[in-house]
């Protein structure tokens, strides 16, 4: 296989496993919880959302990329 037709595969793999926790997390299925430095439990559910669509975002771009280049 291609190292471009790998990195391509990988790059849809991650978006899908990124959408799939995404759309988990917006359904309050799942919670992402950190402490702070007195040991309090901090839900960080919000920032782990934003994380996660920017990571959709830019392997969407990527995506883009090798498609228009393939062409």
């Amino acid at each position: 296989m291609e190292p471009q037709v790998w990195f391509e595969r990988w790059c849809r793999t991650e978006r899908d496993a990124a959408t799939a926790i995404l759309a988990r997390m917006e359904k309050g299925e799942m919670r992402t919880y950190a402490t702070d430095p007195r040991g309090e439990l901090l839900d960080v559910s919000m920032e782990m959302m934003a994380r996660h669509r920017s990571s959709i975002e830019q392997l969407d771009g990527i995506i883009a990329k090798i498609e228009a280049g393939s062409r």
